[in-house]
């Protein structure tokens, strides 16, 4: 398979190059440039980040990877197959330019497809952004293998919590939890949201690890665990 560079200068003026830089230090872009790449843009230091601005109202462009995507893929559509931006919405997005690996793999993830590919020189990953996606309600014990995430490592995501009651879902971790715990209980267990009231949350899915540990916060217990599959942590 032929692989195309995205070709566009229209964002460069939009960088601020350096880690940690803040999106209030970063100068105003004119125009979104939703097919900007990595390379397109010049980006070849590892380990440093940029900021960019995807305008509203964008629309796709092709993408190889899920969570780390081939340097020559949309930033703009990464950040919303990631979760962190919406196509109608946009926002500014951190990327961090990562050296490459020997494999991407493809993945559907809200509601946008990506592709695979084999080795590639140079990755990316969206680490950061100004805007959330609008959030879900969810149940008090829901948790990401009910929503369908659990395997979408890399992946942000924001919910609405209500109220976890008296009675609240065992969780397995502590900062970490399993992807079976249930999301708005380990909120609260990690001083999320208050218990009584619940609220916003946003969920960085990770991979799975091979010990989860334990605690008692905020008035509710979690339980350790051996080995798991898939894994998150608040934002």
């Amino acid at each position: 398979m032929f692989k195309s560079v995205l070709i566009t200068a229209a964002t460069l003026a939009s960088l601020t190059l350096g880690a940690g830089a803040a999106f209030a230090d970063s100068p105003p872009v004119p125009q979104a440039a939703w097919s900007a790449s990595a390379d397109s843009l010049g980006l070849n230091s590892h380990g440093g980040r940029i900021t960019h601005l995807c305008t509203p109202g964008g629309s796709a462009h092709t993408i190889w990877g899920a969570g780390d995507y081939t340097s020559d893929s949309s930033i703009c559509t990464a950040a919303v197959h990631a979760g962190h931006i919406t196509f109608l919405n946009g926002g500014r997005v951190v990327v961090e330019i990562n050296q490459g690996r020997a494999s991407f793999d493809g993945a559907t993830w809200n509601g946008v497809t990506s592709h695979s590919y084999g080795q590639w020189p140079r990755s990316f990953r969206i680490v950061g952004s100004e805007f959330v996606t609008p959030a879900q309600v969810i149940g008090a014990n829901t948790n990401a293998i009910d929503l369908g995430i659990a395997g979408q490592a890399g992946s942000v995501h924001s919910f609405i919590c209500p109220p976890i009651g008296n009675n609240p879902s065992t969780i397995w971790g502590d900062g970490v939890y399993t992807s079976d715990s249930a999301i708005c209980v380990a909120a609260a267990h990690a001083g999320v949201i208050p218990r009584s009231s619940g609220g916003r949350v946003s969920i960085a899915v990770s991979g799975g690890r091979s010990s989860y540990g334990s605690t008692h916060r905020n008035g509710i217990p979690s339980q350790p665990y051996g080995q798991w599959g898939a894994s998150y942590s608040f934002r």
